[in-house]
């Protein structure tokens, strides 16, 4: 706050930054970047809003999830009609690959966005940049064939790595979260998945460590933490991780594309995660 970056005001509420002119300026360089680095790999940018109907969020799972954590509903005038400030991405990204019938030679599809999402974090934990209320993500999902899925990961740990030695990150480390006691979907798919996260993982030269049962249920996930050493070695703790490589099977009946009998499945990244962490970690 002291360059005059940013603000925030108890008039507008705890965890809700107000970017300044030169702040403004700092992000803008940062998105363009990341839009730039993307397009180059295919990914095609989408914008979506900032609020949806409680039911897309029952739909998906994230209001099982982030229920607690969500901002209220927000009451319309026309009875029984809610909706809610995004907590995630995830659901409209589905819907646009959803939105008409899809070849499996339109496959693999990226999308990414750079979307604010709002997440009710509590009073005690809100700590400026670090822990927010609306925060930016640079948030992707790739659609592809079960088949695609290695040289996928592959791509993006390789785009990962590159971004973050661009940005001064040189140490590393990897969590791979495994299935949990109470899961959903086939186990031969969740073979197929630990065993691709981890392939990529030696492939990139990153030593990891398996992180048992510790996977959502409809997911399992591969963590990357570059931030939160950057953190601990400026004496500010442990952060966030910078990267979170989820590969989803919930969704599939969602995603069905016609033409194979591989099924479109969906890894999703935040290839930076949010973007305020970022910044604060640069300017540290």
């Amino acid at each position: 706050q002291e360059l005059e970056l940013f603000m925030f005001s108890e008039r507008v509420g705890a965890g809700l930054p107000i970017w300044l002119p030169k702040g403004n300026a700092l992000r803008d360089r940062l998105m363009n970047f990341l839009r730039e680095e993307q397009e180059k790999r295919g990914y095609q940018l989408v914008t979506t809003p900032h609020i949806g109907k409680k039911e897309l969020y029952v739909t998906s799972g994230h209001y099982a999830k982030y229920g607690e954590d969500s901002f209220q509903p927000i009451h319309t005038p026309k009875e029984g009609e809610e909706f809610l400030l995004k907590p995630m991405n995830c659901p409209f990204h589905i819907l646009i690959f959803g939105s008409r019938g899809r070849s499996y030679r339109e496959l693999p599809l990226r999308l990414f966005e750079l979307g604010t999402v709002y997440r009710y974090e509590r009073s005690g934990v809100v700590h400026g940049l670090l822990r927010a209320r609306g925060f930016t993500q640079d948030d992707s999902h790739i659609f592809a064939m079960e088949s695609q899925i290695g040289e996928e990961l592959q791509g993006l740990l390789d785009f990962t790595l590159m971004v973050l030695r661009d940005f001064g990150f040189e140490e590393f480390e990897a969590d791979l979260s495994t299935r949990p006691d109470k899961y959903v979907g086939q186990d031969h798919l969740w073979d197929k998945a630990e065993a691709a996260l981890a392939d990529a993982l030696r492939v990139a030269g990153l030593p990891f460590e398996i992180a048992e049962g510790e996977g959502v249920s409809a997911r399992v996930e591969s963590e990357l933490f570059a931030v939160a050493l950057a953190f601990e070695q400026r004496g500010y703790g442990s952060g966030e991780s910078l990267l979170v490589i989820r590969r989803g099977f919930s969704q599939r009946r969602h995603v069905d594309a016609v033409g194979e009998e591989d099924r479109a499945d969906v890894p999703a990244v935040d290839l930076l995660g949010e973007l305020d962490d970022i910044l604060f970690a640069l300017l540290l």
